[in-house]
This record gives C-alpha cells, sequence and structure tokens, in this order.
C-alpha cells in the first residue's frame, strides 16, 4: 500500500489527499488546464484499477460544463461554509470549504475540531440521546458511562465535565488493553469511543471486537472509526504476527521481522505508520464488509455505517470510507 500511495502523490503531485485502497481519492485542490486556463477544483475519484492506475471521476466541484469550461452554476456555488460547531458550540463563519470537508484538518475557529471530530459528536448524541446535540448541550449526567481509547482532548475534557466518561490509553495511565479485560470491567459501559485504534490493534483483532461487547450494558453504543475499504475482505497486513521486532537498520526504513508460531521467519518492508502517540503501525486495512462481519459475529446490532451530511455541524463528508459507525449491543 505504501507504494502505491507513494505513486499516487508522484500522479497527482500532492500529499493533502485522502486515499483508500479499492475505494475513492480525494484531492481538496488540484488543478485542471481548461480551455488554456488553469482552474482549481476540488476532485473526488474511484480507483477501479491499480495496474494500470486508472480512475473514474465521481465529482468535481466547482462542476464544467459539458464543453470543460466552469459551468454557470458554479460560479454561484460557495466556496466556503460557515456552522456552528458541535464541539464548542461556537460560531463559526467563512470558513474555506476545502478545510471543513477534509476529515482530519482543524477547521473550528475555536477548539480546532476537524470532520472527525465533529462527527463522534454528531454520532454519540444520536446514540445515547437520539438526537444531534452539541456537546455544550448534552445533559449532566455522571450515571451515563463512557470510555474513550487515546480520544482527543478537545472533546474528551468537556465530556467528562458532562458524562461518568473516562478518557483510556494503551501507553500510559488511565490504562485500557482492549486485547486484555478483566471480568469487573465486564457490562459498566453505557458508550465506547474508539477512533482509528482498531486498525492498529495486534492480530487476531476479532478479541477486541468481542472485549468491546463485552464491556458495554445491554443497550450500550460503540461509535467507531476507522480508515475502511468498500470492496472486498480485510486485508491483515501481518497475519502470522507472533513474536516480533521493529527494526530500524536504516534511517527512515524500519522492517518488521517475525517469527511465527510455527518458527517460521518473516520480514516485512514498507510499512505503514499514523501520526500520534503510542503504537501507530497499521495492522491492517479493514473493509466495510469485513467490518460488519466483525461486528455482527461480536454480538452487535443496528450497525449504522454514518455516511449523511449534516451541514449545520459542518459534517459534509467528501468520502464513505472513513466515516463513523454505530453499532449497539442489544438490550
Amino acid at each position: 500500500m505504501f507504494k502505491f500511495i507513494n505513486r499516487l502523490r508522484s500522479v497527482f503531485k500532492t500529499t493533502n489527499a485522502s486515499y483508500s485502497l479499492g475505494g475513492q481519492l480525494h484531492i481538496p485542490a488540484v488543478d485542471i488546464m481548461v480551455g488554456g486556463r488553469k482552474k482549481t477544483c476540488e476532485v473526488t475519484m474511484r480507483i477501479i484499477s491499480e495496474e494500470p492506475l486508472q480512475f473514474e471521476v465521481e465529482s468535481i466541484i466547482p462542476p464544467l460544463s459539458d464543453n470543460g469550461s466552469p459551468s454557470s452554476t458554479a460560479a454561484a456555488q460557495p466556496r466556503t461554509a460557515s456552522f456552528i460547531c458541535n464541539v464548542c458550540g461556537k460560531k463559526n463563519k467563512d470558513v474555506a470549504l476545502e478545510t471543513v470537508r477534509d476529515r482530519e484538518a482543524p477547521s473550528c475557529s475555536s477548539c480546532g475540531s476537524s470532520l472527525r471530530m465533529r462527527s463522534l459528536i454528531h454520532a454519540l448524541s444520536q446514540a445515547l440521546f437520539d438526537k444531534d446535540l452539541s456537546l455544550p448541550d448534552f445533559p449532566e449526567d455522571k450515571g451515563i458511562c463512557g470510555i474513550g481509547m487515546s480520544d482527543w482532548n478537545g472533546y474528551a475534557i468537556p465530556l467528562a465535565e458532562k458524562l461518568g466518561y473516562t478518557n483510556t490509553f494503551y501507553h500510559t495511565e488511565p490504562h485500557l488493553d482492549i486485547m486484555n479485560i478483566t471480568h469487573d470491567q465486564e457490562g459498566k459501559f453505557d458508550f465506547i469511543i474508539s477512533s482509528d485504534v482498531f486498525e492498529h490493534i495486534l492480530p487476531p483483532v476479532s478479541i477486541a471486537f468481542e472485549n468491546t461487547f463485552k464491556l458495554l450494558k445491554p443497550g450500550g453504543a460503540f461509535i467507531l472509526t476507522v480508515p475502511f475499504t468498500q470492496v472486498g475482505q480485510t486485508v491483515e497486513h501481518f497475519p502470522n504476527l507472533h513474536d516480533y521486532r521493529i527494526e530500524d537498520k536504516k534511517k527512515w526504513f524500519p522492517c518488521l521481522v517475525n517469527t511465527t508460531e510455527t518458527g517460521d521467519k518473516e520480514q516485512f518492508k514498507d510499512l505503514i505508520f499514523h501520526g500520534g502517540d503510542g503504537f501507530t503501525l497499521e495492522m491492517r486495512m479493514f473493509s466495510e464488509q469485513g467490518l460488519m462481519d466483525e461486528l455482527t459475529a461480536a454480538g452487535f446490532t443496528e450497525i449504522h455505517v454514518q455516511q449523511e451530511n449534516h451541514p449545520e455541524s459542518s459534517i459534509i463528508w467528501p468520502i464513505t470510507w472513513a466515516v463513523p459507525i454505530i453499532a449497539k449491543r442489544p438490550c
């Protein structure tokens, strides 16, 4: 995957893009030559072939007319967005639309929330209260108990002031190892938030899904985000991981050396690390069907992939492959 993404960056001369193998390629700003003039557009394409590299254009904003020039409706389309942030409750005016639609870019001028963070609070509000509340409007109820897995402080701190919520970590206190929970932790929580964590968990990841289910009370909600493809099955990068270490003999070129349970030696290069604290090696690329299978096998029901837009909170998705998922433990 690493080599393939580098090819994409080379082709499109940009690093500010979102990629999903077998899914979509979103470029917030790309220059297109139209009638001898350069136009900057936001482009979403679907990857239909890796060899040879081929794409199918899904959208161009502003759109082009049949003759390739900007359409008359394009000029009227706003390139900014005004919204009330559902994390801090503050108004934002005329924020660049490409920033608002970027999953990771801070786009609230007050708290610095991104599209991903606002979408998580929206999903949590729907799961707990069955309506769209901004975090400042959440009821103060310490009887509603939940945990986060390395959540962003921008919503973790105010959430802890409202609800009986604790942000946990794998690499520091308060500690949670989702692969190794204790019996006294089971059935304690009304909600669990895990944003871009499960792709880093050691295999077999099924244990993490099962343990998340066990931690929830009946009727509890799991709010999950991970990158995922919309075709095929989940791809495990290191399916036989057992006794391993990461070597960095040459700067910037680490490799993973593994000894399987049967004693076979394996070596993997082109490792993918995500930003953030703790252990950030990508262990797998989920598929949407693979996620549904894991959640269902663990016992979850009422599984909803939240692809809907909510412009009033500036939740405007340019992609469909890394959106929040709500899954419930049956009552």
